[in-house]
């Protein structure tokens, strides 16, 4: 991996972090990832989430769930793919977020059953 490529992936580790910090979690980069063994990209204290992010032409969405996962699962964790798409002709730049099917469903219910208040703004009980 080229030294432009890890400064991109780095960026955008930050980023994530500074997202979640506006949503009022405990979020940093995982600046020691590489040197202590793989917790994540973003490491949240007070959420459990594993976040791992992507960035590029065609991010790897399948293999960046499978890292946060790997990690996740023994962790008792939700893993998350934080992916951002370049910008190339043509294309427009791109952020989304991956997770498993079953953790979005659990999600879900755990919103319906407390009745949050944005399911109504946002009209997600049509959905379920």
């Amino acid at each position: 991996m080229g030294k432009l490529s890890r400064q991109k992936g780095a960026a955008f580790e930050r980023e994530v972090a500074i997202m979640l910090r506006g949503c009022g979690l405990d979020a940093r980069r995982n600046v020691q990832e590489t040197q202590l063994g793989n917790d994540g990209d973003v490491l949240v204290a007070d959420f459990p989430l594993t976040i791992q992010a992507k960035v590029g032409q065609r991010p790897p969405v399948f293999d960046a769930l499978d890292e946060a996962e790997a990690v996740a699962t023994a962790r008792g964790h939700i893993p998350l793919a934080f992916l951002r798409r370049n910008t190339g002709q043509q294309r427009r730049k791109r952020d989304a977020v991956c997770m498993r099917t079953e953790d979005f469903l659990m999600i879900l219910r755990f919103l319906r059953e407390r009745d949050v208040e944005f399911m109504n703004h946002y009209a997600l009980e049509q959905l379920l």
